[in-house]
């Protein structure tokens, strides 16, 4: 049983306000309110980073003025006011402003600030009406609606962000200009509404805002929305970040791995552990139909088969593309305004077939494409946000859009699709959902990917964004003691860590990190980067079975 709300208060009213156990006190008050102050907030602005500053400055408040809070009042109907006077403050002194931090948030959840105070409180719709400053009759028409407690219950902890950390940084939130009193109600008012308080815990899951790792420099295809050349090269020789830029094209065939290095083709083979070039392209994606390699040539931008020993190149088409995906006989790509399939077989060139054309709409991309078995089409818009469905392929295709947040990768294991997407503080998590499910479901049911989570409910964290899935287990970037790591959860949802990864040979005292990671079969290759354009770069491949770890190259 949670120590009572007023204990709670007494511990952080203290003299020394950063001792643990009133920065705890604190924390269990985050962890009880957190959901409700920041919806609260969002509700008023309709801004991801406004309503986050205003939760931390209500809970700031709170910790700073814990010492003068009169046990006889109502604590809750006391935090309540401090988060929603500050917010209609600060909406009114702002009105007419834009918002341009407008969130993925189900239309669920967009309620009147005043839904939240009554389904995460035991607060009356007098009580409400007063801390509001409306009439009770407002106040009961605009909580008439009983199902939508439920619902928000049931999805909101999905859609917080945790933003402990700036509740104990020194940082400004940009309200602490805005009084709290203008609209607050009396001691006198509190008085008479005190009554016992017992709120239940929710334990929040962390959304995500959107980041991911990409096999494409997604910044410039989206840019142009088109695709030269250059698209990849990042020639400019800046300092990226591990999310861009710094994935490898990879593919495996009869058991030999094809990769990128130095700007060419290679194959591994897995027994000799040997690689020899078979090509002077340069590919920035590869796959394979079991009997021919498929690439992207970032020379041209154009798409290209070869046979296994690099021989019989040939040109699929005369439209260059990107987020190539196989199925069926046929090679699906775009060209920045439009997803389009081109024979994979053939000894000459073929005419690309639109499926969709998505050149009107300045928002909508394709950076990454996945099908499943049953031949539906997933395609994740990046920056343009969102993953999205082709509806039908005959007449005229149709999208339906089932996560609205930028999205990079998509992976699609058995019969779920995973892609990765990064929150507010800065996370990148693992989001899945049951493609079947989603298929049979009817157009009215709400639907909405999950956050990945361990066997104790920890959310999954992909430290570079680098992920793969293979037969239910999850292959996944990561951090332990400041040393970079590869983990797997396996389909029992049991963490373990696979191997640590060692720095440059070249220099121990630079610490590689994971950028890329490809699963096949009992081995996992995993392609390492210092973050740096033209930095130190390692691919390596470890077996499972054997615990043993081989060095593919090192530049």
């Amino acid at each position: 049983m949670r120590t009572d709300i007023i204990e709670l208060i007494q511990l952080i009213s203290k003299e020394h306000a950063n001792e643990e156990s009133e920065r705890k006190a604190l924390r269990e008050l985050y962890d009880e309110y957190r959901i409700p102050f920041y919806f609260t907030a969002l509700c008023f602005f309709k801004d991801e980073k406004k309503a986050v500053a205003a939760a931390t400055e209500a809970f700031r408040r709170i910790e700073a003025s814990a010492y003068r809070f009169d046990e006889e009042l109502n604590a809750e109907y006391w935090f309540f006011d401090v988060i929603y006077t500050l917010c209609a403050n600060a909406a009114d002194k702002d009105k007419g402003q834009a918002t341009t931090g407008i969130p993925y948030i189900p239309k669920e959840l967009m309620q009147a600030p005043e839904v939240y105070i009554k389904i995460y409180s035991e607060l009356e719709a007098a009580e409400i009406a007063s801390l509001a400053g409306k009439k009770r009759t407002e106040i009961n028409k605009i909580l008439k609606n009983k199902d939508i407690c439920d619902v928000i219950k049931d999805i909101a902890p999905q859609h917080c962000p945790d933003f402990w950390e700036n509740v104990t940084e020194n940082k400004a939130t940009g309200f602490e200009t805005y009084s709290e009193k203008e609209r607050s109600k009396t001691e006198k008012e509190q008085r008479a509404q005190k009554r016992s308080v017992d709120l239940k815990r929710i334990v929040a899951i962390v959304l995500v805002v959107a980041f991911a790792c990409s096999a494409i420099t997604v910044g410039i295809l989206l840019i142009t929305k088109k695709f030269g050349s250059d698209i990849d090269k990042n020639e400019a020789h800046e300092d990226i970040t591990l999310q861009f830029n710094n994935s490898i094209a990879v593919a495996e065939m009869d058991g030999a791995i094809y990769y990128c290095a130095d700007n060419a083709m290679y194959k591994y083979d897995t027994i000799t552990k040997k690689s020899i070039k078979i090509s002077d392209d340069f590919p920035k994606e590869i796959l394979s139909d079991g009997t021919f390699i498929y690439y992207r040539n970032n020379d041209d931008g154009y798409l290209y088969r070869i046979d296994s020993e690099g021989n019989n190149k040939t040109l699929l088409c005369n439209v260059p593309g990107v987020a190539m995906a196989l199925y069926d006989g046929k090679v699906y790509f775009s060209d920045g305004d439009g997803i389009y399939r081109v024979p994979s077989g053939g000894a000459e060139i073929s005419e690309a077939e639109l499926l969709l054309d998505i050149s009107t709409d300045a928002n909508l991309y394709c950076v990454d494409t996945a099908i499943h078995s049953s031949g539906n089409v997933f395609f994740a818009s990046g920056i343009g946000k969102g993953v999205h469905h082709i509806t039908e392929f005959n007449g005229a295709p149709s999208i339906e859009g089932i996560f609205n947040e930028e999205v990079y990768a998509l992976i699609i294991d058995k019969d779920k699709l995973y892609f990765d997407c990064k929150d507010v503080g800065g996370k990148i998590l693992l989001y899945c959902f049951n493609i079947d499910e989603y298929l049979t479901a009817e157009k009215n049911e709400r639907f909405f990917p999950k956050v990945v989570s361990d066997s104790e409910g920890k959310n999954i964290e992909l430290v570079t964004g680098a992920f793969d899935v293979s037969d239910g287990k999850i292959f996944f970037a990561g951090e332990e003691n400041d040393v970079s790591v590869l983990y797997m959860l396996d389909e029992e949802k049991k963490l373990s860590k696979v191997c640590e990864i060692p720095p440059s040979e070249a220099n121990a005292r630079k610490k590689l990190v994971i950028s890329d990671v490809h699963v096949f079969g009992e081995k996992v290759y995993y392609f390492c980067s210092d973050g740096k354009a033209g930095g130190d770069r390692a691919f390596f491949e470890y077996n499972m079975n054997t615990s043993e770890t081989n060095k593919i190259f090192e530049s």
